[in-house]
């Protein structure tokens, strides 16, 4: 049985560090996360990480993934598909080559590197959107969209490869690498091709069906969907959050389905908003507060040298990478420093991920809480020099204007 109480002081406490921290402009994600920490044994010790607690945030996980999905937009990596994917992929290579080298030059084992390593290549969907809506270059817009868009996929994709190595405790070889990787290349075509059905007019049917009725019956449909994909993800030995991200990426395309009365992307938008309020007040307090109260004083060892090795590696990682890249298609200087800085921004799938390396081993407990303060961080700082960066080149193409 839950208990009550916890889940009281949960809810009640992330509502009040998430508000303090929005108005600094910041990320509620921080403010649940901190909330957790200092609820959980790291600090008062009020709440522990009970079983209970786990299993509702594992629901709530599999519900970020989903929406992560239903909002990610196939047209916005179309309008700068070449651009995107090859500034995504140098800025992927450069962050992974930089956080490795310093996890072995530290001395971590193989796995664990390449597991803190792939995490922090990822760049966060969520934190994008909300950079760039001031933004006035529709360019660069585009490109750090899609560049999020592809990096969530490849970190999908590499996750599953690893995680389903390393759970299985097998060696780490070619036959392996093969196997997983065609299981998710035939789960991802199988995405695709339904999610082309459901854009294609042979699709009515079935979107007429989810989005007939009453609007609790779409979102019941909805994740209904996610459950069998998520246990068809499993089945084939992924992880549940490769087919609640997929789930959600399938339903996406509906937006894009021919309708002269706009029916089906006004039902299918009132979902998104049904469930991205069920998200942000009650599945993300509940699995971010869950991040923090993992946080144990005994086990959790603040390491300043590795926190600062991860760190840089992650930022400078993307702002080379993604700055060069973005030098090939000719981009400004400005242009190219504000992609390479916006793709820094990390999220909720990278604590997702860590969560499930941590819970199953794959990571210790010290890389844990490594990875947890230095995505804290990049929420934090990423949002901040990406704004001051367009404030100060605003000025002085206003300037630029009046002389």
């Amino acid at each position: 049985m839950v208990d009550l109480a916890h889940i009281l002081l949960i809810f009640l406490f992330a509502k009040i560090f998430g508000d303090i921290v929005e108005r600094k402009n910041i990320s509620p994600i921080v403010g649940h996360v901190i909330c957790g920490i200092a609820l959980g044994p790291f600090l008062l010790g009020i709440i522990e990480p009970t079983s209970e607690i786990e299993l509702l945030a594992d629901i709530g996980l599999l519900v970020i993934m989903l929406y992560a999905g239903l909002t990610s937009e196939y047209k916005e990596l179309a309008k700068a598909k070449y651009s995107s994917i090859v500034i995504g992929m140098l800025g992927i290579l450069a962050s992974f080559v930089l956080c490795f080298i310093g996890l072995w030059f530290l001395g971590f084992d193989l796995i664990p590197s390449l597991f803190v390593s792939i995490i922090l290549t990822n760049t966060a969907i969520e934190i994008i959107g909300g950079m760039v809506a001031n933004e006035r270059n529709q360019k660069v817009s585009h490109i750090l969209l899609g560049g999020a868009f592809f990096d969530d996929i490849i970190a999908i994709y590499l996750i599953g490869l690893l995680s389903t190595i390393t759970l299985r405790q097998s060696t780490f070889n070619l036959v392996d690498v093969g196997n997983v990787t065609l299981r998710i290349v035939i789960f991802f075509i199988i995405a695709i091709l339904l999610s082309k059905l459901l854009a294609s007019p042979k699709g009515s049917r079935i979107v007429k069906y989810l989005v007939e009725g009453y609007r609790h019956q779409s979102i019941m449909i909805v994740f209904i969907f996610t459950l069998v994909f998520g246990l068809f993800a499993s089945l084939i030995g992924l992880h549940e959050l490769v087919g609640s991200f997929l789930a959600g990426l399938i339903l996406s395309r509906i937006k894009e389905k021919e309708d002269p009365m706009l029916s089906f992307r006004i039902r299918f938008n009132e979902v998104t908003s049904e469930i991205n309020s069920l998200m942000r007040f009650f599945f993300m307090p509940l699995f971010f507060v869950y991040i923090g109260l993992l946080f144990n004083r005994e086990d959790s060892q603040i390491n300043i040298p590795l926190i600062t090795v991860l760190f840089l590696g992650a930022m400078f990682g993307k702002i080379l990478g993604c700055g060069l890249g973005s030098k090939l298609f000719r981009l400004s200087n400005r242009d190219s420093l504000l992609i390479g800085v916006g793709m820094c921004g990390r999220g909720s799938l990278e604590l997702a991920i860590v969560r499930f390396g941590f819970i199953n081993g794959v990571i210790s407990s010290e890389l844990y809480t490594s990875v947890v303060i230095v995505t804290l961080l990049s929420i934090i700082i990423t949002p901040i020099l990406f704004g001051r960066l367009v404030r100060r080149s605003n000025v002085n193409l206003n300037n630029v204007a009046v002389s």
